[in-house]
């Protein structure tokens, strides 16, 4: 079994180098031909994006973060159908709500229906209206 130590040692030549870029492009090529498929596959499932939530620009003022409180707070809105709102508010759509709470579309949905009741308005933007506009 010979080793190839040191910086003059000769391990095979352009032999070997050719043979490792081959291998090397090989992987590559097999490596987007799987991130294809799991894209494809993502797209079918209707898996949650693997790009980040969108934050708001420049952040909410605090007055208006406070106003939104208060009002959710008013409406008497459960935690979760606090959370869903917050991030209706923010701009995400059911299905990447219910991706960032682990929790499915349906069920967003569900939250939505009962916090648009309690906020007494009847679709999603006179919801966000309403609590940026507190």
């Amino acid at each position: 079994m010979s080793t190839c130590v040191g910086p003059g040692a000769s391990c095979g030549g352009q032999e070997s180098d050719s043979a490792a870029r081959a291998l090397l492009k090989d992987v590559s090529e097999r490596l987007s031909e799987l991130n294809r498929i799991v894209l494809h596959l993502e797209g079918l499932l209707g898996t949650c994006p693997v790009a980040p939530a969108p934050q708001p620009r420049g952040g909410a003022p605090a007055r208006s973060r406070d106003g939104m409180a208060r009002v959710l707070r008013e409406a008497r809105l459960t935690q979760r159908e606090q959370d869903v709102v917050e991030l209706l508010a923010r701009g995400l759509s059911n299905r990447r709500i219910a991706c960032d709470l682990k929790i499915s579309e349906p069920t967003v949905k569900n939250h939505l229906r009962a916090a648009f009741l309690k906020l007494d308005v009847t679709d999603r933007t006179q919801a966000v209206v309403k609590i940026l506009h507190a």
